[in-house]
């Protein structure tokens, strides 16, 4: 019986062992991993129960965050080494995510599941967007799995080697984030999370500091106006002083758009205006706004607390004045910045007439505080006013005034030597006109460019593009005139310019320019093109000559052909020399004025004149002999669109090319062809891109000697 026993007992033992054998072996628990100071990471594990002794390696494998591709990175074949730490210094600049696999060998070798992912905790720093405190943000240490711990800690190092827990932040799962109040003025603080794993130890995070101030903000001012002084134009702000105690100064802003920008600062806590010396409030509004600084400086300069609210703008006066109208159109941006408003705007003018007599600052008017215009009715031509707006805050006492605004009213003057200075063809549907003005009496002068056709008795007025008048130099202004609605290929025009100025008087009248108009024929037997042209007319000094060019493009100006004399209006050009152009010439005539100064000229229409292809085409050719390929000669013609085909008795191509270089050497395929007629067929087309198709015989001699 007892034999039997210990038969059993054997047996047991025996399924035991074969059980282990064929056991999985875990993956290790992994805990912590911590970030050492040079940034290189070490993580930390339980190993895993092996009871059958099956271990071979652990293999630590980093990914660059959760769920990315991972790499291994070390191999150990202790199953009791219980760390391994990333060299790779990673961890001041970004986390490291960590997972380990167990190898081990059942009958080969095996590999575990993945453990929990770990990460190293990073942590950042940044300016809180709330004042005196800093922004701490971090990752969670684990990213699959469970963990012990319930809190992450923070701590704070200040002075210099003392850390101090901060607080214990709950552990969630996702963002972490933590704001701390920094309650020094200027301190060096460092800063670093702790976070215990379920084996006891501790992730630890890199560690990120800065230097940081005090930022409890003094309460701002109230500011009670922003002004315009009237002598200077310079913005001046009032303000009742900050109620904090511990005020040692202001800082000045200027607004503009939705930005603001320190201009100056005071360091006087009695302080309660500033004057902006270099502000340009009398040409445009101007917004200001003040804040307040205690003794607590930043990197050794005030830091200012919030600003006083909304910025205060001044008013900006404008006026629009007709010449010879005895009222004035007055024009103001609102005052901005008083809780409650504007109240009422009063209206102020001082004038000096024209002998120089200064009369008194009186109110001319009281508008709503809605209300931004006001029209001066009354005022006196010739006299110069002085006007600016007062603004009264509602529920307040506060005023401001604008700026000073002077306005001189008088009568336009004539403006002296005016003149079409030019009338130029710009291109065949645009006639470009320059109109010498005087500089000196432009003001409110209107110009009004009038045109009439050749035979027509009457001007008329049209609409143009106008450009404004430019400055060309001392003295001397233009206006330029576009007329777009042209045919300047066929038609002569007249053009004169009325001015009239500003009280709706005629003042004068240009005298009539007249621009070229050219036209011509081809003599396609004398291989020549005869121009004729218009004299141009409207210069009081005349033409001192004309100027032709030639060009084969249409469009392009082209090069100067000859220069003739002012009474000269036609030209034979003789083109028998360019047999080998494409046989478009296209003319402009620039006539020059006759002037001691500068000149003037002007352009014609571009005329293009178009001579036929002329083709040369042999009757014969004689393989063997001296004329041995058969290749017409052509002129006047677009080369780049010629095409030569040779037909067979029966219709079939023989030979074909569009290089006009290029004959029949009366070979077909290789072979010579046989003695005999055949057709050709010839396309080429003209400059002007006209098609041009010649069709014959030829005969292919072969010379058997």
């Amino acid at each position: 019986m007892l034999l039997k026993w210990n038969n059993y007992i054997s047996l047991l033992l025996a399924l035991l062992v074969s059980s282990a054998a064929f056991a999985q072996v875990d993956p290790p628990i992994v805990n912590c991993a911590s970030t050492l100071p040079n940034g290189d990471i070490n993580i930390s594990w339980d190993s895993p129960n092996d009871p059958g002794a099956q271990f071979v390696s652990y293999d630590i494998w980093s990914l660059d965050f959760p769920g990315a591709t991972s790499t291994l990175i070390g191999t150990i074949g202790n199953i009791n080494s219980n760390n391994f730490t990333d060299p790779s210094g990673i961890g001041n600049s970004g986390l490291g995510c960590y997972y380990l696999t167990t190898n081990y060998n059942n009958g080969g070798i095996q590999t575990s599941t993945s453990s929990d992912t770990i990460c190293s905790i990073y942590l950042q720093n940044s300016a809180s967007i709330n004042p005196g405190f800093v922004t701490l943000e971090w990752n969670d240490a684990f990213w699959l799995g469970g963990t012990s711990a319930s809190t992450y800690d923070l701590y704070v190092e200040f002075p210099l080697g003392v850390w101090t827990l901060v607080e214990s932040i709950p552990y969630q799962t996702g963002y972490n984030y933590y704001e701390y109040e920094v309650t020094e003025c200027s301190a060096l603080l460092n800063f670093q999370v702790q976070f215990q794993g379920a084996g006891g130890c501790f992730s630890i995070s890199n560690i990120v500091g800065d230097i940081y101030n005090d930022e409890a903000d003094a309460l701002p001012p109230v500011i009670s106006s922003v002004t315009v002084d009237s002598l200077v134009g310079d913005a001046i702000l009032e303000w009742e002083p900050s109620v904090s105690p511990d005020v040692a100064g202001y800082i000045v802003y200027e607004c503009l758009n939705s930005f603001t920008f320190a201009i100056d600062t005071i360091f006087d806590p009695l302080a309660t205006s500033y004057q902006n010396l270099q502000s340009t409030a009398n040409i445009q509004s101007e917004g200001y706004t003040i804040a307040a600084f205690d003794d607590c400086l930043s990197m050794g300069e005030p830091d200012p607390g919030p600003a006083s609210g909304i910025c205060h703008e001044t008013m900006l006066l404008t006026s629009v004045w007709q010449a010879c109208e005895t009222s004035v159109d007055l024009n103001w941006s609102p005052y901005i910045g008083w809780p409650d408003g504007v109240e009422e705007y009063v209206i102020y003018a001082q004038e000096t007439d024209i002998d120089g007599t200064v009369y008194g600052s009186s109110q001319i008017g009281t508008v709503d505080g809605s209300t931004l215009t006001f029209e001066h009715i009354g005022a006196n031509l010739s006299s110069t006013y002085r006007y600016s707006v007062e603004a009264f805050e509602a529920n307040g006492s506060g005023s401001s005034s604008s700026n000073t605004l002077v306005q001189l009213l008088f009568y336009p003057s004539a403006p002296q030597n005016t003149r079409i200075a030019t009338a130029t063809v710009s291109d065949e549907n645009e006639i470009t006109l320059i109109v010498d003005v005087d500089e000196n009496s432009t003001f409110n002068n209107t110009y009004t460019l009038e045109r009439k056709q050749l035979g027509n008795s009457e001007f008329g007025t049209y609409e143009y593009e106008f450009m404004d008048s430019f400055l060309s130099g001392i003295g001397n202004s233009f206006v330029d005139f576009y007329d777009v609605d042209v045919s300047a290929d066929d038609t002569q025009y007249n053009y004169r310019v009325i001015i009239q100025n500003g009280c709706g008087d005629n003042i004068d009248t240009t005298a009539v320019a007249q621009p070229m108009l050219l036209t011509g024929i081809s003599n396609n037997q004398q291989l020549k093109n005869t121009l004729f042209w218009t004299p141009y007319e409207g210069w009081d000094t005349g033409v001192d000559s004309y100027r032709i060019y030639r060009s084969n493009d249409k469009g392009d100006l082209g090069t100067l052909l000859v220069e003739l004399s002012a009474g000269v209006i036609n030209y034979e050009d003789d083109v028998s020399d360019l047999l080998f152009t494409p046989g478009e010439f296209c003319y402009t005539i620039e006539a020059v004025e006759n002037t001691g100064n500068v000149p003037f000229s002007s352009f014609s229409n571009q005329r293009c004149l178009t001579l036929q292809p002329k083709i040369w085409i042999p009757n014969a050719f004689l393989v063997g002999g001296f004329n041995d390929t058969f290749n017409p000669v052509i002129s006047f013609a677009d080369f780049e669109k010629y095409k030569m085909v040779i037909y067979g008795r029966w219709g079939d191509v023989m030979f074909s090319t569009e290089d006009v270089t290029e004959g029949w050497d009366g070979t077909f395929k290789g072979s010579l062809a046989p003695q005999g007629v055949y057709a050709y067929f010839i396309t080429i087309q003209d400059g002007s891109g006209q098609v041009f198709d010649n069709r014959g015989t030829l005969t292919l001699l072969i010379n058997d000697e």
